[in-house]
């Protein structure tokens, strides 16, 4: 893992400890930011993926969705993939989109056998009675 700029780090913390303190309009902001000053940074998945974590706190499933799906797909074999698919699924169920939720859950498990995420889709999966 490449060493972080000090202040790449320090933005990042700040970021973090605005979500933690459930200031999510602010944090999202903050991430997306991030993001942009950053943009080939370590962290850049787990930022949009925090991201996505804001605006689900915030009840914006729209833009919870489009932060994970960018999580994902940024780097699809990342750290924090398997994670960001499961929640996309949730959103877009959330947004009333059962069956790409569906669809979406079962690629978790498709991509990342035997993973605690995998466990995770699995059972929402079961919960929204994918076909």
């Amino acid at each position: 893992m490449p060493e972080l700029a000090i202040s790449e780090q320090s933005d990042f913390d700040a970021a973090v400890a605005t979500l933690e303190a459930q200031k999510n309009q602010e944090a999202a902001a903050m991430f997306a930011n991030f993001v942009m000053t950053y943009p080939g940074s370590s962290l850049t998945q787990e930022a949009q993926f925090l991201r996505g974590k804001a605006f689900e706190n915030l009840k914006d499933a729209a833009k919870a969705a489009r932060a994970y799906l960018e999580a994902f797909s940024g780097q699809p074999n990342g750290p924090k993939a398997s994670n960001s698919l499961v929640q996309l699924g949730i959103s877009l169920n959330d947004l009333g989109q059962k069956a790409d939720a569906c669809v979406t859950l079962q690629e978790v498990s498709a991509r990342f056998p035997g993973t605690p995420s995998a466990e995770v889709a699995v059972a929402a999966v079961v919960r929204l009675q994918c076909p």
